[in-house]
């Protein structure tokens, strides 16, 4: 793997030990959110498709708060989540006993899965600011990932650079830039910058129009 993206992994993972850490427990600040925008992220990726009953894949699902999001809602996928840190999947497992085995640690970005699902879902795993190219390099990877394992689709989301209120140590994404790598590889998309201020999804789908 490029050095670039191991530093970065290293920054993510050193990232959300000191979040598991200072959270009290609280799944959503596990993962650096606070419980209104998570929600909204989660809400915004239900958009996807209709998950009853299709394989979900989870890609950086730390603590697996979006599969308690789906029961909350009676939306019950065959759900898989894989996760860099192996903090964040000691805990999934933990929080999930009913579907415990289901958790893997794994880099998609560095290796392939060996399988393909329904859908995938990504929920703003590469927004901390790695510095230079690198958050491009990785999203450009991770989006080619994300849908050769998609059997009808993926949503991806990130923070977006029109954030009027944007922070230090965030990176924020041109979504023009990624729309046209998007269109590369489908023309079957939708964006959506609705939800929240500082973020936006990109549902991506295998059928071309």
């Amino acid at each position: 793997m490029d050095q670039k993206f191991e530093k970065a992994n290293k920054q993510s993972e050193d990232f959300f030990a000191a979040s598991i850490k200072g959270s009290g427990n609280n799944i959503h600040k596990m993962v650096g959110y606070s419980e209104y925008s998570h929600l909204k992220r989660f809400e915004e990726m239900l958009k996807l498709g209709d998950f009853t009953d299709k394989s979900l894949l989870d890609v950086g699902c730390g603590p697996a708060a979006f599969y308690k999001f789906l029961k909350s809602k009676q939306i019950f996928p065959e759900y898989h989540g894989i996760d860099i840190s192996q903090e964040m999947i000691q805990v999934a497992k933990e929080l999930n006993s009913d579907i415990s085995e289901n958790f893997l640690l794994h880099d998609i970005v560095k290796e392939d899965i060996h399988k393909t699902y329904d859908y995938l879902i990504c929920i703003g795993i590469l927004n901390l600011d790695f510095g230079g190219t690198t958050n491009i390099e990785m999203t450009k990877v991770l989006i080619q990932q994300l849908f050769k394992h998609a059997k009808i689709g993926f949503a991806i989301s990130m923070t977006s650079n029109l954030s009027n209120k944007p922070t230090s140590g965030t990176y924020y994404y041109d979504s023009s830039e990624i729309i046209k790598f998007v269109s590369e590889l489908t023309n079957n998309f939708i964006l959506s910058h609705s939800y929240l201020a500082n973020d936006f999804t990109l549902f991506c789908y295998k059928h071309q129009n």
